[in-house]
């Protein structure tokens, strides 16, 4: 017996969607809203920090770096130099948005730590918990929404159909359909 790969996409749905109730149960409301809260303060300050660092970076390392690579042939055409400085300032962002995303989730997790006290005030803990739980689960649907809407939408049919991924076929599914909305 063969399991088609949207029969598969469906189980490892089912399993993150399961996965994060459980885990939301875990932590709790007051942790999931923090650990929000967190990825939300990180996505700024990465974006800002990128955003005002990737013209420095890109000229001081990368262009100077890609220009050894290629030789003197790039700088001597004016839109193979332009475009190699374009490359190179969105290297540039993606590499510093990642490092301080990265410190920012570390730093704001080390604080989210102190939330764990409501875990102890017994009628709030239960509520907390469920309310993680619901919020957890709730997360991760939204996410998953979105990136399957992206997918299926930005992919073009054929390649989609070359993968399995028929119109077909996601309608024979429980939660796959839901994902990719046609």
């Amino acid at each position: 017996m063969q399991i088609s790969i949207v029969a598969i996409v469906d189980i490892i749905l089912i399993v993150s969607l399961l996965f994060a109730l459980i885990k939301g149960w875990h932590i709790g409301l007051a942790m999931r809203l923090a650990h929000l809260i967190a990825l939300v303060i990180s996505c700024v300050v990465a974006n800002l920090c990128a955003a005002s660092l990737k013209a420095y970076v890109s000229n001081s390392w990368i262009v100077p770096l890609m220009q050894k690579k290629a030789g003197n042939s790039v700088s001597s055409i004016p839109y193979a130099q332009n475009g190699m400085e374009f490359a190179a300032q969105g290297i540039a962002y993606y590499l510093l948005y990642a490092i301080v995303f990265t410190i920012a989730m570390v730093i704001l997790g080390r604080l989210i730590g102190l939330f764990h006290i409501v875990d102890h005030i017994p009628v709030i803990g239960k509520i907390n918990k469920a309310g993680g739980a619901i919020v957890g689960f709730l997360i991760t649907f939204i996410i998953l929404y979105v990136v399957g809407n992206a997918l299926f939408t930005l992919l073009p049919q054929t390649m989609l159909d070359g993968w399995g991924f028929t119109k077909e076929a996601i309608a024979k599914t429980y939660l796959l359909q839901i994902f990719a909305d046609f």
